[in-house]
């Protein structure tokens, strides 16, 4: 069988985007959440036999997700794969909540978390990265899900599901959002510094993947509006813009640069690849184009 030089490009590309994929679970969320107390999904209860299939038997009033149902319920029950459902009780209610993460056929997980027997937050794709503990009381919590790096994508996001009461009840609804692209150097050996507030100083201040800067142009290769691309920028933003800082570097010319989150509300005059506006960025952009907010 005649193997193409493209067949193998493409091929290397996918492993590639895999080995980055795996890196980017773990570390994008270790830096912006690493001043959070928390807990390890392993550590939470496991369901004995007879509860579980109590519960079993109650997601079946699910009908509206019958498919994953049954999948999920296969799963649950099946010796080591027992191992993807948590007992815990996340509301402060005195009732056991259920936490599912697993894969239902494909190549991402599924997160879901029953609130009560009657009530689900909801299906999302993703993997429990981490369980942020509130310091104020201990008891409410936030989940960190790491999702879309899969099926050879280049972006990859972070969604917050944090505790609010509504109506005498807690929930967890989805209350925010990171992308990161998968080639973006992480700042894990760099000097990590206590969180700060910035302002962008002016029109066109580049977010890039890597500290270092670099416009050359990326032809053929264009972004999903058909635009060129330029080295390793993700975006350029409007004077104004604002974000949080969460590390330093300096390079072999003594140029400071900093990686960091942009708010989603931050206006951008140029994002590459971006599948949600309402998300907040991640990157390196270079000390010289941001002022810190004291």
């Amino acid at each position: 069988m005649k193997i193409t030089k493209k067949f193998i490009f493409i091929i290397l590309l996918f492993l590639s985007l895999s080995v980055f994929a795996v890196e980017a679970k773990k570390e994008i969320p270790d830096i912006l959440f690493h001043e959070y107390q928390q807990i390890s999904f392993d550590s939470l209860p496991k369901p004995d036999s007879v509860k579980l299939r109590s519960v079993i038997s109650e997601l079946e009033t699910f009908s509206e997700y019958a498919y994953q149902f049954d999948i999920i319920t296969s799963r649950m029950e099946s010796g080591p794969e027992s191992t993807c459902s948590r007992f815990y009780d996340f509301t402060g209610d005195g009732v056991d909540d259920i936490i599912f993460n697993n894969h239902v056929g494909g190549e991402e997980k599924l997160f879901v978390l029953w609130e009560k027997k009657d009530t689900i937050s909801g299906f999302h794709w993703g993997e429990i990265v981490k369980i942020l503990v509130n310091s104020t009381n201990g008891k409410n919590y936030t989940f960190v899900i790491v999702s879309d790096l899969c099926c050879d994508s280049e972006i990859g996001s972070i969604k917050i599901f944090s505790a609010e009461l509504e109506d005498n009840r807690i929930k967890y609804p989805e209350s925010k959002k990171y992308e990161f692209y998968a080639w973006t150097d992480f700042p894990d050996n760099y000097e990590s510094i206590p969180q700060k507030k910035f302002h962008v100083k002016s029109d066109s201040t580049c977010l890039r993947m890597s500290p270092e800067t670099n416009n050359e142009y990326n032809g053929p290769y264009y972004d999903f509006d058909h635009m060129p691309l330029y080295g390793n920028i993700i975006a350029k933003l409007a004077k104004d813009g604002m974000g949080i800082i969460y590390a330093k570097f300096r390079d072999e010319s003594g140029n400071l640069w900093w990686f960091v989150t942009i708010n989603a509300k931050a206006k951008l005059l140029y994002d590459y690849q971006s599948r949600d506006s309402s998300a907040c960025k991640c990157g390196w952009i270079d000390a010289r184009f941001l002022e810190v907010v004291e």
